[in-house]
């Protein structure tokens, strides 16, 4: 089977994540546990929370300049909040969840939240695919191959995405317009991992894509706002004008698929698309979403793969 990965380390706090050289750190006692618990519960701190704080907390009260993730404090730190704490209420979720289509369905691509050091592996990114069908994917050359780029992109485009939330390294009417966008994607998202993919996940792709070439532009040329309405909703104009800022951009390469999307005045009376269809609409607007990302931020995780297979 083909395996493909790699490794992240979060942007959490230093001390959360540097080795200790301390050999004896004690594992606190039960007494200590429930006196932070109690304090973390008067001043109504969320419970997923808690064991980060309490790692902290750990370090100034036993006197600790470093802590790591998988050291035996730690461990117990989370264990002792997991099992005496609302369990569901640790559950972090997904950054992302994209959707892969194989065998005649949509399938969800979970990019997890991370912590510390940790890896990622391809096959464990698809949510409720049958172990025997993800067997065959993953001996397939061309769908791994596929498949791992695909992943590649949900990767990059969820924390990416979630950099630009956090900071302020585009201009705000950029920044308004990339959370539109995104919201655009995650409909088309979720259009097509409904029990019957919805046909109205394309319109949602189209929208996505030019929305992403929107912002594209209004950060990398300056656009005003009159300027990006003069576009109204033609792509080819927009990817000219791409072009023309950066004439060679990765967004470049949707230009000969553009074809695939509804015209624009479909919103409203569209029918029904075959499902191969719906997934390339929306393949041109993961793209477009994550090479716009990767050139506001410094994510670009193609490079880090421990393996894209071309011959299994």
């Amino acid at each position: 089977m083909a395996e493909f990965g790699h490794e992240r380390t979060s942007a959490l706090p230093n001390n959360y994540e540097s080795a200790s050289s301390v050999d004896d750190m004690k594992i606190p006692p039960d007494e200590w546990f429930q006196q932070v618990n109690r304090e973390f519960r008067e001043q109504n701190i969320a419970v997923r929370q808690r064991p980060f704080l309490a790692l902290d907390r750990y370090c100034k009260d036993f006197r600790v300049l470093a802590l790591m993730f998988d050291s035996a404090p730690s461990k117990a730190i989370f264990d002792w909040f997991y099992s005496n704490t609302k369990p569901e209420s640790h559950h972090i979720g997904s950054l992302f969840t994209g959707a892969f289509y194989y065998d005649a369905c949509f399938w969800p691509v979970d990019i997890p939240v991370g912590y510390g050091q940790f890896k990622l592996e391809a096959p464990d990114s698809l949510r409720g695919i049958p172990s025997s069908l993800k067997r065959e994917l993953m001996l397939e050359s061309k769908d791994a191959r596929s498949f791992a780029l695909f992943w590649v992109d949900c990767i990059d485009y969820g924390y990416g995405f979630d950099d630009i939330q956090k900071t302020n390294c585009i201009s705000p009417f950029s920044k308004s317009l990339m959370m539109n966008a995104d919201r655009e994607l995650r409909a088309s998202i979720s259009q097509l991992l409904e029990h019957r993919p919805n046909p109205k996940a394309a319109m949602s792709a189209r929208m996505a894509t030019e929305i992403y070439l929107k912002a594209f532009l209004v950060q990398k040329a300056g656009l005003s706002e009159t300027e990006v309405k003069a576009f109204n909703h033609r792509l080819n104009d927009l990817l000219k004008e791409c072009r023309r800022i950066e004439p060679n951009h990765d967004v470049l390469k949707i230009e000969s698929d553009l074809t695939v999307f509804p015209a624009i005045h479909e919103r409203y009376t569209g029918g029904d698309l075959p499902h191969a269809v719906l997934w390339s609409t929306y393949v041109i607007a993961q793209y477009s979403a994550t090479s716009v990302v990767r050139s506001f931020t410094d994510r670009d995780t193609r490079a880090q793969l421990r393996h894209i297979p071309n011959v299994l």
